[in-house]
């Protein structure tokens, strides 16, 4: 066979396929293209919807970190004063405060007050009075107070009704009357309360009867009589009573209230 019969393409002029065999294939492409586009569109708009979720606005409250730097050089400034600091090892914050110098001024309180989770406070035998208490009104985890042989009397109370997390409140050796313990009456939440060397008389124990989780109550050196005890009777969760030096108490009224109150322990 004579091979250079055969005709040879002409390379100048290339094979090309029918048109009809492009527009095939551009029309299989069309749904691929329509299908990525939908997909990266789906894409932004979900990504335009997260967005705001990994935005981080200013908190109303700073940081943790911020907090604590900052009440860190308040427990500084209260050490340099004269003050026993305890703080939490892991919060680092102020859960107690004692004086041991007596003095106490304005600016020691201002520091004091924004200690918030401050638990315990320890002012006795300071110069603490009935007006500066206010600085501890908005302390609302405060749970012990010593007021113990300061000038507090009835208007300082004020200041503690709205503690409502305050269970033991040493009073002893202050100015505290019956009026005040109106005050007191009102504070559900107390379970100690010391009124030993206090004024107090029989004719204010009618507000302390109202107090529903009391537990332990103090009146040593008062002038509270057998005919007050009666009045203890109605506290069913008083456990124990403290009455020594109580000036009117007889034991025969002790009698009665431990025949009444058979499980009440009586200091006396």
């Amino acid at each position: 066979m004579n091979l250079s019969a055969r005709p040879h393409p002409d390379r100048s002029s290339p094979v090309r396929r029918p048109r009809a065999g492009r527009r095939g294939e551009t029309s299989r492409m069309v749904p691929v293209v329509i299908v990525v586009a939908g997909v990266l569109a789906i894409w932004l708009l979900v990504g335009k919807q997260q967005a705001p979720e990994n935005k981080v606005d200013a908190p109303d409250n700073p940081p943790a970190a911020e907090q604590v730097r900052d009440e860190s050089a308040t427990q500084a400034a209260l050490k340099q004063r004269g003050m026993i600091v305890v703080r939490d090892p892991e919060l680092k914050c102020a859960t107690a405060i004692q004086c041991r110098d007596k003095t106490i001024d304005d600016a020691i309180l201002a520091e004091i007050a924004t200690l918030s989770q401050l638990g315990s406070i320890n002012f006795a035998e300071t110069n603490v009075t009935d007006e500066q208490l206010r600085y501890l009104s908005g302390l609302g985890e405060l749970a012990s107070l010593v007021l113990n042989g300061t000038s507090i009397g009835d208007a300082g109370l004020v200041h503690l009704a709205g503690l409502g997390k305050l269970e033991a409140l040493h009073l002893l050796d202050t100015k505290v009357t019956d009026e005040g313990l109106k005050t007191l009456g009102k504070m559900s939440s107390l379970k100690i309360l010391d009124l030993s060397k206090t004024r107090v008389t029989d004719r204010g124990l009618e507000s302390i009867v109202r107090l529903p989780e009391l537990k332990w109550l103090l009146l040593a050196e008062t002038a509270v009589s057998d005919e007050g005890l009666k009045r203890l009777e109605a506290m069913p969760l008083l456990g124990r009573l403290t009455l020594r030096g109580a000036r009117g108490v007889t034991p025969e009224g002790v009698g009665r209230l431990k025949t009444a109150r058979p499980k009440l322990a009586v200091d006396f």
